[in-house]
């Protein structure tokens, strides 16, 4: 395994039992400038000095670029469509990453993607197909029992950037409406930029929504599990994802899902509304009445919650997704 870290003290080469851990150091600023240069050189000459006969890259940036020097056989992974991220955050850096993904996507190698969405768009750029290997998610042997928290019903949201692309302010929007059928309903925001005093607090206040708002931050990957336990709901209000594993997340809690029913990947991953409700979530009444029903109908949040998890552990197991990769390392190496 080759990667790249900010943090010098991260740098060396580490054995395990059956791993080989290659770190390799990654410029704190800037790096995107020259289209991370040195990175790419450091990972060219890591799989070079390694032994493998075939090379799995992950995302379409430094990674690939330099593992396709390296000239063994190589599957690249693709996780997200960087023109998508640009027309949502406009900027230097991320037309610099627009600029490499297309470098990599035009070489020839075998590219995968984690969704029928992602895979269709960059079908039209490669040179050959791509193949859809989706998120593989370790879901729990059946529906674990759902706690009974006392308290108000909370509506949950896990996101990293307040950002066009997120969309969480459509959600903040939608929960003064929420609570003219639902009083008591509590709208509880988790991850970067939802911190006391952050970006999207002060986006709050400054227009006078922070009632009933709980700005919590981030939270260490372990705890995500017990906030999604105690979530009467999960709101994804994101406008584009190429996979959302935090869908998967809820699902695996038995917690029922209202997302974007034209976000991208959401739909297929939920099963076009098998394993959640999907709603305009560029509206915040479409958001508060999806949110509603689902409070007001605790049976039918229960029998999607259920639906959810057969659906998806079925299709998302980790197994299919080491099946799927195991069959692109074959056609890398022409077996």
């Amino acid at each position: 395994m080759v990667t790249l870290s900010k943090d010098r003290r991260d740098v060396g080469r580490f054995e395990g039992d059956r791993l080989r851990l290659v770190v390799e150091p990654m410029r704190a600023r800037r790096g995107w400038i020259d289209g991370f240069r040195e990175e790419r050189n450091s990972v060219t000459a890591a799989v070079r000095a390694s032994s493998a006969e075939v090379v799995h890259a992950h995302w379409t940036y430094e990674f690939a670029l330099g593992a396709l020097r390296a000239g063994r056989p190589t599957v690249v992974s693709l996780h997200d469509w960087a023109p998508t991220v640009l027309r949502h955050r406009p900027d230097h850096y991320r037309l610099f990453r627009m600029l490499m993904q297309f470098r990599t996507i035009r070489k020839r190698a075998c590219f995968t993607a984690n969704s029928p969405y992602l895979a269709a768009l960059a079908s039209r750029w490669t040179r050959q197909p791509v193949e859809v290997v989706a998120n593989g998610f370790v879901f729990p042997p059946g529906l674990p029992d759902r706690p009974d928290v006392p308290g108000p019903p909370v509506v949950l949201s896990i996101a990293n950037g307040f950002g066009r692309r997120k969309n969480v302010d459509r959600l903040i929007e939608a929960l003064p409406v929420l609570r003219n059928s639902v009083p008591d309903a509590v709208l509880r925001l988790v991850g970067q930029d939802f911190e006391p005093d952050g970006a999207a607090h002060r986006w709050a206040a400054r227009r006078g929504l922070l009632d009933a708002v709980e700005f919590v931050g981030p939270v260490p990957a372990q705890a995500v599990v017990g906030m999604l336990a105690e979530a009467s709901v999960l709101v994804h209000p994101a406008l584009e994802e190429s996979f959302g594993l935090v869908l998967l997340e809820a699902v695996g809690a038995g917690t029922p899902v209202v997302a974007g029913r034209d976000s991208g990947a959401v739909p297929w991953v939920l099963g076009n509304g098998r394993a959640g409700r999907l709603v305009d979530v560029r509206s915040p009444d479409s958001i508060a009445t999806a949110v509603a029903d689902l409070l007001h109908d605790p049976v039918a949040a229960s029998r999607l919650a259920r639906q959810a998890f057969t659906d998806c552990s079925e299709r998302f197991s980790m197994d299919r997704m080491v099946e799927g990769f195991e069959r692109e390392y074959r056609a890398a190496c022409g077996r």
